[in-house]
C-alpha cells in the first residue's frame, strides 16, 4: 500500500482593532510547441508549451494565466469549501445579513466573490454575474482603489505563490487600510510542502519549493502567517490547521489528486 500523501492548509482569522490603522479581448491564441511566444496584442503575456503566462516586472505568480488554471482554481475552490464546511469561518453572518460589504483580494475566477473582488489579471466574470457583485483590477502591492475603512469583511486567499517574504506584510498594511474599526480578515494558505510523500512526489515538490525560492517567495509563509499579522497591529488571532489527503478518503482525496495533478500540469513548462 503506498504511503498515503497530503497537503496542509492553514487559515488565519483575526480582527482589526478598534482603533483604526492606516498604512501607506481576443480569445487567446493557443500554441502547441515549447517555445517562448510572446504576441504584441498581449505585451505582458507570454506562451509556454502552449500554456499563457503573464510576464512582467514584480510579477511572482509562475503557474499559468489561462482558462485551464481557471478551471483548478474553480475546482481547488469547492474541495477547501467542503474541507472547511463553509466558505469562510469569520464570525460575520450577522453583519452580512444587515448589508455588510466585503473584499475578496486575489479572486481569480471569482468563485468566491460574494460583493467585490480584485486582481491583477482579468479573468473574473465580466457579465455574466451576480449583479451586485463588481470586479477590479488591481495589485495589493501597488495598493487597493479603495478609501480607507471601506470594508467589514476582507478575504484573501493563497496568495502564497505570489508575494515574496517583503511583501507580506505590505500586502497585509493594505487590508488593513480598507478594513473598518472592528472589521475581518481571513487568510487561507496551504502549506506548499506535502507529507508522507514517496520519492516522486518529494522530489516534486522540492523542484516546486526551489522555483518559488528563486522567485523569493516563501514557501514556509502559511506557517509564519500569526506572528506576521500579530506585527501588523491586528488583535484576536486565530489559526485553524486541515491536512488534505492527495488520493485517498474518497472523494475529497480524489479531488485533491485532480488538483495537484492540474497544478502539475499547468507548471509542465518549468519541469520540462
Amino acid at each position: 500500500m503506498a504511503t498515503p500523501d497530503w497537503l496542509s492548509s492553514l487559515l488565519a482569522v483575526m480582527r482589526k482593532p478598534i482603533q483604526s490603522i492606516s498604512a501607506s479581448t481576443r480569445k487567446p491564441r493557443r500554441t502547441s510547441d515549447s517555445s517562448l511566444e510572446q504576441t504584441e496584442s498581449e505585451p505582458n503575456f507570454r506562451w509556454m508549451a502552449g500554456r499563457r503566462f503573464r510576464i512582467m516586472d514584480g510579477f511572482h505568480y509562475f503557474l499559468p494565466n489561462d482558462e485551464g488554471e481557471m478551471d483548478r482554481l474553480t475546482l481547488q475552490h469547492f474541495l477547501v469549501k467542503s474541507c472547511f464546511e463553509g466558505n469562510y469561518l469569520s464570525p460575520i453572518g450577522e453583519v452580512l445579513q444587515l448589508g455588510g460589504t466585503v473584499l475578496d483580494v486575489g479572486c481569480g475566477p471569482g468563485t468566491w466573490t460574494l460583493f467585490v473582488g480584485v486582481d491583477i489579471s482579468e479573468l473574473f466574470p465580466m457579465s455574466i454575474k451576480p449583479t451586485n457583485c463588481t470586479f477590479h483590477t488591481a495589485d495589493v502591492n501597488d495598493g487597493l482603489p479603495f478609501a480607507n475603512n471601506s470594508f467589514d469583511f476582507v478575504y484573501m486567499r493563497y496568495l502564497i505563490t505570489s508575494l515574496t517574504a517583503e511583501e507580506w506584510a505590505k500586502a497585509i498594511l493594505e487590508l488593513i487600510r480598507v478594513l473598518k474599526p472592528g472589521g475581518y480578515i481571513e487568510l487561507w494558505e496551504n502549506d506548499v510542502q506535502a507529507h508522507s510523500t514517496g520519492p516522486l512526489s518529494t522530489a516534486l515538490g522540492e523542484r516546486t519549493i526551489h522555483a518559488m525560492k528563486a522567485r523569493g517567495i516563501d514557501p514556509s509563509a502559511a506557517r509564519q502567517l500569526k506572528s506576521t499579522l500579530l506585527s501588523c497591529g491586528l488583535q484576536d488571532v486565530n489559526m485553524q490547521f486541515t491536512s488534505i489527503p492527495i488520493g485517498w478518503r474518497g472523494q475529497i482525496g480524489q479531488a485533491q489528486l485532480d488538483n495537484v495533478e492540474m497544478a502539475m500540469k499547468n507548471l509542465k513548462p518549468f519541469y520540462v
